[in-house]
């Protein structure tokens, strides 16, 4: 991970489909906060693709959210978590 000295998150934005009654109707926009020191621990058991890149692909079911590229990983604890950030604002 590039710059982690730096950086006190990680926010990841996904754009999950709505479909109306017969299309596409706009997108729902997801949020996961995860803190650098926590994502620096999960990356130890994914696989760097080309030039040291790390991808992710996370799965939604209602508020479970896991990664499951190279092992499944639970993420639902940092979906739209912005008090993560706003806490780590006050102290």
């Amino acid at each position: 991970m590039r710059d982690k000295e730096k950086v006190d998150f990680y926010i990841f934005l996904t754009y999950l489909p709505r479909f109306g009654e017969h299309r596409l109707s706009t997108f729902e926009q997801k949020f996961i906060i995860v803190p650098t020191s926590e994502l620096e621990k999960r990356i130890q058991i994914k696989k760097a693709g080309n030039r040291g890149v790390f991808f992710f692909c996370f799965n939604f079911e209602g508020k479970k959210v896991v990664e499951k590229r190279d092992a499944v990983t639970n993420y639902s604890d940092y979906l739209n978590r912005w008090d993560l950030i706003e806490h780590a604002l006050e102290g």
